[in-house]
């Protein structure tokens, strides 16, 4: 679980903190950011509660820290879903995604049409 030393790292805070605010010990902080030893459910909850990440985030499985402001600004629109989903399996705009990771909803919306547009453009010079 390399992310879990990133992310502290990051809050500037020591394995004693950290493990001291999700009850274990240092010792196991250390083995989870080592990959020794995997941490349980709750734990891992814990982790990612703390750090406002997803727990996808958390075990590398996407590398946008917190899908649910994306996930709200495209709720009511379809078509923007759609091309979330399209865009999400690119891996340079993901670079994108981590950048936007912190801003209000309305923003992302905002964003994620200026990127329809610029598709619909790029088809129509196509033809």
């Amino acid at each position: 679980m390399n992310r879990i030393k990133e992310l502290r790292e990051e809050a500037k805070i020591s394995q004693a903190e950290l493990a001291s605010m999700l009850g274990v010990t240092q010792q196991a902080l250390s083995n989870y950011e080592n990959g020794l030893r995997e941490p349980d459910l709750d734990t891992i909850n814990k982790i990612a509660n703390y750090f406002g990440v997803s727990i996808d985030y958390l075990l590398c499985r996407t590398n946008v820290r917190n899908s649910d402001i994306i996930e709200e600004a495209i709720k009511d629109d379809p078509e923007l879903e759609r091309i979330w989903n399209m865009l999400n399996n690119r891996e340079e705009v993901r670079v994108m995604f981590k950048k936007i990771a912190d801003l209000k909803p309305a923003d992302v919306k905002r964003i994620l049409k200026i990127i329809e547009i610029v598709e619909e453009e790029d088809s129509a010079s196509r033809l």
